[in-house]
């Protein structure tokens, strides 16, 4: 890349910069903390070559083999042609097939509720052909990529307070464009997925589905400050009915469905809504998008449409992030909780100049927590105080023994309310460790004063 440099009284002088993506193992960062890496030069090249450019080597450890194909050591993902995945579980010898496909059916509902038209046509993916090819292929991350066309409804008839009129999908059709880049990375145990998706239908209700075969009695989803854990089955009334169109349920950054031997989570970082169908194929659907008309009800006699507001209707690119986790036993043993962490708060890369007159070393640690089931919600200084409020909760059905640990002396520190108020005093076990107990769905507030360096 040539960037001009400009001098006040010359010409711009072409100055020669090159930029570069480089893929690296970190190995393990510290808790909490920072690790320092050099990007050295090993070759160099010239960059005014008009020919004979030099040709790129391999190790021949491509996480691509097979132009549909990702594998490492843990799992084995093959690219469909109808551009779902099937996934190998190497550890349990478990194959999930036609995973990630879509779904689309007509929404009459509003914005608080969904409600198919009476004459509804769903549509899925599974029958489609994908355009499909290699993004990325390196040994340590691969990307293959699916494009997926669905022609559509491009609205639907939606009849006057659901009695006078049609209540259909139009004939009218236009076309759906789904993106999908699967991911895998060479000591990964989940597929990273990004759909970048351009909707132009409206009056619909959009998701991505998982037939996963797990016969599971309950769904786990993450809740506030808590794992929800929800019936697949329909809760039934007195009459044996229940509300089809009301079986979705809210998630914050995972759902997971487990047998006791087999498990299957999707962590997230942009999605609410999931549905645990009770079917022969265990199916599980996350709702990407509702598209749906701008009606808004104040009160139950007035109410306030307004039809040329096209703003609920979700039109436009979207772009989602999330990963399929296969896994053994339960969302407790396969830590899904930081699985779901490490999707939503990723290591930051920071470009730095060379210091010679700082006082840390190479890698640190600031804090941590153990173990992966103990979950920090906040770290902040106090609201009126200069301590440090740290708040840890257990989503689990059982009591954890915590280790906090801080770079800095733990001169003091308390267990306190939700406001900040202290209950009772903690006696730190030495200078930069404490110990904690959080029982079953607990939220504990930690007050710490901290100090210099510890020596410990």
């Amino acid at each position: 890349e040539v960037v001009p440099v400009n001098d006040l009284h010359s010409r711009p002088l072409p100055f020669y910069a090159d930029r570069h993506l480089i893929y690296f193992d970190t190995g393990m960062v510290p808790a909490g903390g920072y690790k320092v890496y050099r990007a050295v030069p090993t070759k160099e090249f010239n960059r005014k070559a008009v020919f004979w450019a030099e040709m790129r080597k391999s190790t021949g450890s491509n996480i691509v083999k097979v132009d549909n194909v990702l594998e490492n050591d843990y799992l084995k993902v093959e690219v469909q042609n109808n551009g779902t995945i099937n996934v190998l579980q190497k550890e349990q010898n478990r194959l999930y097939k036609e995973l990630n496909y879509f779904e689309d059916s007509g929404d009459n509902g509003d914005y608080w509720m969904y409600y198919p038209p009476h004459h509804n046509r769903t549509f899925t993916s599974k029958g489609l052909q994908a355009r499909i090819w290699v993004a990325d292929n390196g040994p340590l991350s691969a990307t293959v990529a699916a494009e997926i066309k669905m022609l559509l409804p491009a609205h639907a008839l939606r009849p006057e307070n659901e009695i006078r009129g049609e209540s259909r999908r139009a004939d009218e059709e236009k076309e759906l464009t789904a993106t999908v880049y699967y991911t895998l990375k060479r000591d990964s145990r989940k597929v990273d997925i990004k759909l970048v998706l351009n909707n132009t239908i409206e009056d619909h209700r959009f998701r991505v589905m998982f037939d996963t075969g797990i016969k599971a009695r309950n769904a786990n989803a993450a809740g506030h400050f808590t794992v929800d854990k929800r019936p697949v089955a329909p809760v039934k009334d007195a009459q044996g009915e229940y509300w089809p169109e009301m079986q979705t349920l809210p998630q914050q950054n995972f759902v997971d469905l487990d047998d006791g031997k087999h498990g299957f989570a999707v962590v997230n970082n942009c999605l609410t809504e999931y549905e645990a169908m009770d079917n022969d194929r265990g199916t599980l659907a996350l709702t990407l998008l509702r598209g749906v008309r701008n009606i808004i009800c104040t009160e139950f006699r007035s109410a306030g449409v307004f039809p040329r507001q096209k703003g609920g209707q979700s039109l436009g690119m979207h772009c989602y992030e999330y990963s399929i986790y296969p896994h053994k036993e339960d969302w407790v043993q396969a830590s899904v909780y930081r699985e779901a962490a490490s999707l939503n708060v990723p290591l930051k890369p920071v470009q730095t100049s060379r210091n010679e007159k700082g006082c840390l070393g190479l890698k640190n640690s600031f804090y941590s927590i153990e173990p992966a089931n103990l979950i920090m919600s906040a770290l902040k200084k106090a609201e009126d105080r200069e301590s440090i409020i740290l708040r840890v909760f257990n989503p689990t059905n059982k009591t954890i023994d915590g280790i906090i640990k801080f770079y800095s002396k733990i001169s003091k520190a308390w267990l306190t309310n939700m406001n900040e108020e202290r209950m009772e005093e903690l006696k730190p076990v030495n200078a930069d460790k404490l110990e904690i107990k959080a029982g079953p769905n607990k939220i504990l507030t930690l007050e710490l004063e901290v100090g210099e360096k510890s020596n410990v």
